[in-house]
């Protein structure tokens, strides 16, 4: 599936000041997400961000942050999660997922080994698996 992302003035929550936050729309399998850009702007003041000299500042940070976005995406390519596509947009530490070259699939055996071993770690160290009444 293709993901596209666009320039998208919030309009649902409107600021103190009258300005909505510009925000970057991700669309993936008909899920929409927005981003944020950090970006405030009226309605007339988005209509012409890219023309105006005194936007200058504003359109550089939506471009930087559209740009940013689109980038991740080419990255992530067929293999698009949104979970990734988080961790690269807020520089957070990325969730590790190998991914097999050769088929370009995600590898869920490994992850679902390591999952079954700390649960057994977990339970064991409760005590959950031993009691005093019905022992294993």
């Amino acid at each position: 599936m293709k993901v596209t992302t666009k320039v998208w003035l919030l309009k649902k929550r409107q600021k103190k000041n009258g300005k909505y936050p510009v925000k970057i729309k991700v669309i993936f399998n008909r899920l929409i997400c927005f981003y944020q850009t950090g970006v405030d702007l009226t309605e007339d003041e988005f209509k012409d961000y890219h023309s105006r000299k005194d936007l200058r500042k504003q359109f550089d940070d939506i471009v930087y942050y559209l740009n940013k976005a689109d980038q991740i995406v080419k990255d992530l390519g067929r293999n698009f999660s949104w979970k990734e596509f988080d961790a690269l947009y807020y520089n957070r530490k990325s969730t590790g997922i190998q991914i097999n070259k050769h088929s370009q699939s995600i590898n869920i055996v490994i992850h679902l080994e390591d999952y079954a071993k700390k649960f057994i770690k977990y339970f064991f160290k409760r005590n959950i698996f031993k009691s005093k009444r019905n022992p294993l």
